[in-house]
């Protein structure tokens, strides 16, 4: 069987741990669905190698070759993003205004001032410049929370002067619904007075809504970088022989999301696409804890590899559990002193008995451990069933590990 590919995928992110959180929710268990790509325009994988020879002899030829330092990288293109794309690019928080969160929203507008120097500000207006149309209420920041100022314009919107917020005053204003606003709706304006000086002047009015509602904060630390994922693309390939289309699925079990990102604001040209660049490390699939892989494809059709291979079918046998001696792993118990001074090698395990809790370590940290098993004395056969299969046990007390194999019956 041929096949050609010419379709976009559609992505699904799923965690790699428990509680991991992605913008304000915690996701408790592992493998749970966070996010997904169906509006992508192109996507590309691609695998990258580094091949050093052994040159010698007559001509300086190539004698052997050596391949190392591969990388795997999954390309995304996408026409749109949310909230929650920014969140899963940068590791950025995600928050809603409400009545215990408030936003201040900037607004800047042009405006003419009347024959006494004031400037209206009125419903019609704080609708235009928010794209709000439905608001019927806006609380306007006090001029004495964040200070009013204003520039002056000619009639091409070129500044020639500045009104300074110590110069603006307070002109006819109702207390809005919130300490230190003005409330401007159908019926109440909020006028600020630029001074006698500045009557029937063309002005930049520059001042701060305080919202409750109606807006979402996306914010970027320093210490922010995009995270881990288990990520599932479905596609489409064609086959050759039938013309017909197969579904196809790209598994990336472990996927660090580059951090690095460009959004492109113009008035011309094509709109701006996103770009999610995942780089593919090692790990196990979903359901195979054999073989760690960087990706795998999974094309679903009637033909088999080769006459050697057998298809793959669901497994319905019998099997045996059974908790064996993992002698290869290093395991450490001690308290929080004790692991502080012991280096959190990556693959290691530390038992707290401070906190009574198991940490791993990642080459730089201890992490908690919530997936496997810990208990005093040996495993028992009520923990070796299905679900805990691949999993290790650490007996607190003798301080062995164990890790759950299985025999077919």
């Amino acid at each position: 069987m041929k096949f050609g590919s010419r379709e976009c995928v559609d992505l699904t992110f799923k965690t790699t741990s428990p509680n991991q959180r992605i913008g304000k929710t915690v996701f408790k268990k592992k493998y749970t669905p966070c996010f997904y790509i169906d509006t992508a325009r192109t996507s590309t994988l691609e695998q990258q190698t580094t091949t050093v020879y052994a040159q010698g002899g007559r001509g300086f030829n190539r004698l052997i070759a050596w391949e190392g330092e591969k990388q795997v990288t999954f390309n995304i293109e996408d026409a749109l993003i949310s909230p929650l794309g920014l969140s899963v690019l940068t590791n950025a928080g995600l928050s809603n205004a409400s009545a215990t969160d408030y936003k201040h929203v900037h607004v800047s507008f042009d405006t003419v001032t009347d024959t006494n120097g004031d400037v209206v500000i009125d419903l019609e207006t704080l609708q235009e410049e928010t794209g709000l149309s439905v608001q019927t209420a806006f609380n306007v920041c006090a001029h004495d929370k964040a200070p009013f100022n204003a520039m002056l314009t000619d009639n091409t919107g070129a500044i020639i002067g500045f009104v300074q917020s110590d110069e603006i005053t307070e002109g006819t204003v109702t207390p809005g619904t919130l300490t230190g606003t003005y409330l401007v709706n159908e019926t109440t304006t909020a006028t600020m007075s630029l001074g006698s000086t500045n009557a029937n002047k063309m002005v930049k009015l520059d001042f701060y809504l305080v919202m409750t509602n109606g807006v979402f904060e996306i914010t970027v630390r320093p210490e922010d970088f995009g995270g881990f994922f288990y990520v599932e693309g479905q596609t489409l390939f064609r086959r050759e022989d039938t013309g017909e289309d197969m579904a196809a699925e790209v598994i990336i079990p472990r996927a660090k999301v580059q951090s690095a990102m460009t959004i492109s604001m113009a008035p011309n040209g094509d709109p701006s696409t996103f770009a999610f660049n995942l780089d593919a490390f090692p790990a196990y699939t979903m359901f195979d804890k054999k073989k760690k892989v960087m990706f795998a494809i999974q094309v679903i059709g009637e033909d088999r590899v080769s006459n050697d291979d057998e298809q793959h079918t669901h497994e319905t046998s019998t099997y045996t559990y059974q908790w064996q001696p993992d002698l290869a792993t290093t395991y450490n118990v001690g308290d929080a002193d004790d692991m502080e001074a012991t280096n959190p090698t990556n693959g290691d395990y530390f038992y707290n008995t401070a906190d009574t809790k198991l940490y791993k370590g990642n080459g730089s940290a201890w992490i908690e451990d919530t997936t496997d098993l810990k208990d005093a004395g040996a495993p028992t056969e009520a923990t070796a069933v299905a679900e805990n299969y691949g999993k290790r046990y650490f007996d607190t007390t003798a301080e062995n590990v164990y890790i759950l194999t299985r025999t077919a019956a």
